[in-house]
């Protein structure tokens, strides 16, 4: 089992795209559903904010299907690169359109966007085979790395089977987490090059908001893990020794805190209490890098934060890879 494992992971992860590499190209995305809808909306401004990619949305399936004149511009210079399907309801399509569809782009990741009526396995109803199901709220928290590594000529994780089991996905990961790695390390930073050579690494400050201690070590031992053998990290939180909250530390010990990178905002809900909470720390590090983390997010509450200057939201549970990848970036362009 474990060698055929390892085999079947090996050969998707050395998939190319089907469209020749360039590092300013933008993915052909190919779309059908409702857009009209808030957590679709939302997600289609969120990935052109962030992403350059061409979008042909095409709406209705089943007319898409039937009118031959509609297909005509999908010829040999053009294959979508991913297909989002956007579930509004349960058995809103059928096993015998995504075939169809599977039938003209064989080699395209097929992805069952779910909106908030398809949340829960009660209301899933019968899932449709053949396609990768994903919440719309996953979707844009994974498609930053999985569309720059369909862009790098990596697979990406929906390039893998969707019957592909977990634990196939995990060593998927975990080859794809080495790769991004040694990638981030070959990259010219200015005029460093290779980061043993610094005898002082340059100061990550990152604060954690968090009332689950859980959370606050898993985002801890994150930002650890991720930073300290290109950073100096110092984490900030009131569950351990906060020098915000203290009055007598030193002014130097002050100014270093007001300097802080990356704010972690855990969002237990959105109660008054919360919310007076969050613009508080806002308003005390007004240029810090803020990343909210929700459970079960609505559009509207993801739509509050983006408005109030929340600069990125992961639903949970996340990846840590694309957390990863998102404050690489940030680092990376600081």
């Amino acid at each position: 089992m474990s060698s055929n494992t390892s085999s079947n992971s090996e050969i998707f992860y050395s998939m190319k795209s089907n469209l020749p590499h360039s590092p300013e190209r933008m993915l052909n995305i190919l779309a059908f559903g409702d857009p009209t809808r808030s957590e679709f909306r939302f997600l289609w401004e969120n990935l052109r904010e962030i992403n350059r990619e061409k979008l042909f949305f095409e709406g209705n399936l089943d007319l898409w299907l039937q009118t031959s004149e509609r297909t005509r511009h999908f010829n040999a210079d053009f294959y979508p690169d991913l297909i989002f399907i956007l579930r509004s309801w349960s058995g809103e399509y059928s096993n015998s359109q995504i075939q169809t569809l599977r039938k003209r782009f064989p080699l395209t990741p097929l992805l069952a966007v779910l909106g908030s009526w398809c949340e829960g396995e009660a209301r899933n109803g019968t899932p449709l085979s053949g396609i990768h199901s994903i919440s719309w709220f996953e979707l844009c928290a994974m498609f930053p790395l999985e569309s720059f590594a369909l862009k790098q000529n990596w697979a990406s994780i929906w390039s893998l089977p969707p019957e592909t089991l977990p634990e196939q996905k995990i060593l998927f990961e975990i080859q794809r987490e080495e790769k991004q790695k040694n990638f981030r390390f070959t990259q010219k930073r200015g005029s460093v090059d290779d980061f043993e050579n610094l005898t002082v690494l340059p100061l990550l400050n990152i604060r954690i908001e968090s009332d689950d201690f859980d959370q606050f070590v898993l985002l801890r031992d994150f930002a650890l893990r991720t930073f300290s053998s290109t950073k100096t990290v110092r984490v900030f939180s009131s569950w351990q020794n906060d020098l915000w909250l203290s009055t007598e530390e030193d002014k130097n010990n002050r100014k270093k805190l007001e300097n802080t990178d990356f704010i972690f905002f855990d969002f237990p809900d959105f109660s008054q209490m919360t919310i007076q909470k969050f613009h508080a720390i806002k308003n005390r590090f007004p240029t810090s890098i803020f990343i909210a983390f929700t459970e079960f997010p609505r559009a509207e509450e993801w739509l509050f934060l983006k408005k109030n200057g929340v600069h990125a939201m992961f639903p949970k549970p996340f990846r840590i890879a694309d957390l990863a990848f998102y404050c690489c970036q940030k680092t990376a362009n600081a």
